[in-house]
């Protein structure tokens, strides 16, 4: 795999942030240089995989498609569709999720192989429904309902009677895992801020590019810790998260006619420890 697979690349991080400074060839050099080779030297039979411009892109637009053909010396790449896990904050499971992306009319005619791959995992039981959504998307989007797609999927699996329990679920689960996470990134945000505080030293006498990289460290601390609502006090906090985990409780014990999804839902809940978060 080259160094570069979408512009959300792996080692320099957000390519916008080389725009306008004097790294900014060294960062994007390499990536078209890499897809230029790709695209001359890899073998026509064998498909370029391309996830879109982030590692999880919830749009595919044409000319980002058409963009990426360009910087591949015209070879079409193939879509790796890697977004069933990118749905809900602080989780990437699917979670009886229905398939959902935004594509250009007729994708399956403007990339390789007249296709996509979509990445999943069907062996967690939490994944198994939303992975029927997709194949019910793929195998004729153009009647495809998320909604319908998905109840119908977990009535075929589980049973219409645990089509409610099992959505409520995923409610409650999503819950705990969204307040534990936002409370976590409140208090992270500030450690994350005591290391960036010390960099304004070794910048504000420096050329003016290096201050302009705090100032975004900054902003970045500010952006963080305001996506996030601040914290209960610690008692409030726990109360909230013990209802929650006992609302849990209960709606796993009301799955009584199939064992096995009982079972996987206890192993997959997400645990709770009130003295493991930043109080």
């Amino acid at each position: 795999m080259p160094a570069f697979y979408t512009y959300e690349e792996m080692h320099h991080g957000d390519m916008e942030l080389f725009v306008r400074t004097p790294w900014e060839e060294q960062a994007f050099v390499p990536l078209k240089r890499d897809l230029n080779y790709i695209g001359k030297n890899m073998p026509e039979n064998v498909f370029i995989h391309w996830c879109g411009t982030n590692v999880r892109s919830r749009k595919i637009a044409e000319e980002e498609l058409k963009e990426w053909t360009n910087n591949l010396s015209g070879r079409v790449p193939f879509l790796w569709d890697n977004t069933i896990y990118s749905h809900y904050p602080f989780t990437s499971s699917s979670m009886f999720t229905s398939y959902e992306n935004k594509f250009p009319e007729n994708l399956h005619l403007k990339t390789a192989g007249n296709g996509m791959f979509v990445n999943g995992d069907v062996c967690l039981e939490v994944n198994r429904a939303s992975m029927m959504t997709v194949n019910d998307f793929l195998w004729n989007s153009s009647v495809y309902y998320p909604k319908a797609s998905l109840n119908n999927s977990i009535e075929l699996l589980y049973g219409v009677e645990n089509v409610d329990n099992i959505l409520e679920y995923k409610n409650v689960e999503l819950e705990i895992r969204e307040k534990i996470g936002e409370r976590e990134l409140w208090y992270q945000a500030d450690s994350l801020w005591k290391w960036i505080r010390k960099t304004r030293y070794t910048t504000e006498k420096n050329p003016f590019y290096y201050h302009l990289n705090y100032s975004r460290l900054k902003a970045l601390r500010l952006q963080l810790k305001s996506s996030v609502p601040e914290p209960l006090p610690i008692e409030e906090f726990e109360q909230l998260m013990n209802d929650l985990v006992f609302k849990r409780k209960e709606i796993i014990n009301n799955i009584q006619s199939n064992q096995n999804l009982s079972n996987a839902l206890r192993q997959y809940s997400v645990k709770f420890d009130v003295n493991k978060i930043t109080k």
